[in-house]
């Protein structure tokens, strides 16, 4: 007993030298404050974390000059600093590499020589940081040289304060203004700059251009790292799809096959990708009005540069001029055109009309096999009349490997009848997506995956007709027509709003791709109203898709996780949530409130709402402790009336008081920006 609290005393002495207050002990723990004090002496180890750090200053017409100053720094002079060629009434901007690079590769070579020729009043400071490892793809090879990626990861929130540091001596000693301070980092250099952003509350600009995935438990880099955050995704794989600034451009992201990196080597068709937001980038220093955006879920047009200052999710297309690449995406189409009619007599797709009578269910089985040849419905003869075309009409459609007999489609039409018994629900059966081969085949059948959702666009159309005729034949109108569709099925659902242009809405559950790269369906112009909700991180679609997205859990569903060597099963869980989510929104239509980005907007996730934008929630695993099942909504807290005051806490740092203010969810977003006292 005496010996641990000898070592609580030594570690709260050491705490105190080392300018810990005693709110930080109590909020963070007496682990938290020694977690603290490792980082501050690790960084101290220059060769080992990557803190030790040059910087190249660019002058146009003057050269380069280099400068490796000491770290604590002291006070910066102004004529001995880069030899006293820095002005602190020009622009500066600076720029950090990324892993296995360093200040002599491409990007920072050409995006200085850009500046400098583009901008006639801008110096530019490289950023040489070793912790990237610069030489030693050259050394071991790149396959090997990738096993240090998690070491320059962590070295990347030392160097980052080394950064920190430096431009707070550029401000205080060398009177540069913070609103010409502009940082640019590419790839793991944007864990730096992010690093560097917390820790400078006045930092004004970020531009990071593909940022690098984050590691589980490790981001620096996040929509709070500066007051505007500009980040160019050009690559889903080396780069992070995940929204992470305070305005985020996607380029080409239907397919994230940039034009003129096509490749039959996957690995080098994949950085090509990843350097490309390089190249728009330098093209946008050339051309501010190169590359005209358009807002993803509000239309708004505005143009990707360094300048912009605006926030929200941009999206735009850029094409190259190369000879004989035949394009994927029209091949498909073709194919599915000319073969969709035999795929109609081989594989049909049924139409089951649900009626909820009384509370008993009735159904009528319609086929519809000849997709390509012109036909009319008649009302009299259609579902044996018995469709209702002044009633709603909810279309669902399942995924791959189960048809309308599995879970999904059942109990999401349960769910309809009991919250509106007057709805109609059709369910769409496609034999398309193999259900008949899981008793067969087992898990097997998945190699199957690529072959179904091929077919996905030829489903879609036969969809698409069907709901056109219901319109032009029978008067359904078009807002009384709504598609629910589930993993694989928002596909077939995204191809059938492209063969109906004038379909009101569409809710995709957790979005899968195609599995055929770069090939989609589903976006969102698929629907006026298109409303994803996003639950797994692996199997459903990762990045905002329609005209409202709402992302729950961050991927990782409550209840859902398992052991690494099960992570199928937890992926396929969190996969799985998706429906369950959407049917008790059903029923309780307020069940889930999500915030916007900056935590202003709010909006419901539930089948009526009409906003558009990309919005949070959280939930519960949907047990008790006894293991009962209990509404997946977390309860509203009810405010107290009398009885004993809620215990205040008093925020005396910047960082906790932003640790208190806001949290920070995985997607890269601070949404809670409500302080709970």
């Amino acid at each position: 007993m005496k010996a641990a609290l000898s070592i609580i005393f030594l570690a709260l002495s050491v705490a105190y030298v080392h300018g810990f207050q005693s709110h930080e002990v109590v909020d963070n723990g007496l682990l938290g404050v020694l977690k603290s004090l490792v980082e501050k002496f690790t960084c101290r180890l220059p060769k080992y974390f990557g803190s030790s750090v040059k910087y190249v200053l660019s002058v146009r017409g003057k050269g380069n000059f280099t400068e490796e100053p000491k770290t604590p720094y002291s006070t910066f002079d102004s004529e001995e600093f880069f030899d006293g060629n820095l002005d602190p009434q020009k622009e500066t901007v600076i720029l950090i590499h990324g892993f296995l690079h360093g200040c002599d590769h491409k990007f920072v070579q050409e995006t200085t020589a850009t500046y400098l020729k583009f901008r006639r009043h801008v110096q530019v400071i490289a950023v040489c940081w070793d912790g990237a490892f610069p030489d030693l793809e050259k050394r071991v090879g790149g396959l090997l040289s990738l096993l240090t990626y998690p070491a320059a990861y962590k070295g990347a929130k030392c160097v980052g304060k080394t950064v920190a540091s430096f431009i707070q001596h550029l401000h205080d000693d060398l009177s540069v203004p913070w609103n010409k301070l502009t940082v640019v980092a590419h790839s793991l250099g944007t864990q730096v700059a992010g690093a560097a952003g917390n820790i400078l509350p006045s930092l004004k600009k970020i531009i990071a251009l593909d940022p690098a995935w984050k590691l589980p438990g490790l981001n620096n880099f996040h929509a709070n790292s500066a007051k505007n955050i500009i980040v160019l995704h050009t690559s889903g794989i080396l780069g992070t799809p995940f929204l992470a600034g305070t305005a985020d451009f996607y380029a080409n992201y239907k397919n994230w096959n940039q034009p003129g990196c096509e490749s039959g080597n996957p690995i080098m068709s994949m950085r090509c990708n990843h350097y490309e937001s390089v190249v728009l980038f330098n093209e946008a220093l050339r051309n501010p009005k190169a590359f005209k955006a358009k807002e993803h879920y509000k239309g708004r047009r505005v143009y990707f540069s360094p300048e912009t200052k605006v926030r929200g999710t941009f999206t735009f297309d850029f094409t190259v001029r190369i000879k004989s690449i035949p394009l994927i995406t029209s091949a498909v189409e073709g194919l599915a055109d000319v073969k969709c009619t035999l795929l109609g007599h081989i594989f049909p797709t049924e139409f089951v009309l649900c009626n909820n009578e009384n509370g008993k269910e009735k159904n009528w089985t319609e086929k519809l096999d000849f997709p390509s040849l012109s036909f009319k419905l008649n009302k009299n003869s259609l579902f044996d009349g018995n469709l209702d075309p002044k009633r709603e009409i909810v279309f669902i459609i399942h995924g791959f490997l189960y048809g309308c007999s599995s879970t999904f489609p059942q109990t999401t039409k349960a769910a309809y009848f009991e919250a509106r018994p007057d709805v109609q629900v059709v369910l769409v059966c496609w034999s398309l997506g193999f259900p008949a081969l899981v008793p067969h085949l087992g898990w097997l059948s998945w190699g199957t995956y690529k072959l179904s959702s091929s077919f996905a666009l030829c489903v879609g159309k036969n969809i698409g007709s069907f709901m056109k005729h219901l319109h032009t034949d029978l008067r359904v109108p078009w807002k009384n027509m709504t598609l629910v569709a589930y993993s694989l099925g928002t596909q077939v659902a995204g191809a059938a709003g492209g063969a109906a242009p004038k379909l009101f809405k569409l809710i995709a559950l957790d979005p899968a791709t195609t599995g055929i790269w770069p090939i989609t369906f589903l976006d969102s112009n698929s629907a006026k109203h298109v409303v994803a909700l996003h639950t797994s991180n692996s199997v459903g679609k990762i990045m905002p898709i329609g005209t409202l997205d709402f992302f729950a859990n961050d991927g990782f569903q409550p209840g859902c996780s398992a052991p690494v060597y099960q992570i199928i099963i937890q992926e396929w869980c969190n996969h799985y949530r998706a429906f369950l989510l959407f049917q008790e929104s059903l029923k309780n239509p307020k069940a889930f409130l999500g915030r916007d980005i900056d935590g202003k907007s709010k909006a419901y996730f539930s089948p009526d709402t009409n906003a558009r934008g990309v919005y949070y929630f959280e939930t519960t695993t949907g047990k008790d402790k006894h293991g009962k099942n209990i509404p997946f909504s977390l309860e509203k807290k009810k405010k107290r009336r009398g009885g004993r005051k809620k215990r205040r806490v008093r925020i005396t740092t910047r960082n906790h008081a932003k640790k208190n203010r806001e949290k920070l969810y995985g997607y890269g977003f601070y949404l809670d920006n409500l302080t709970e006292t």
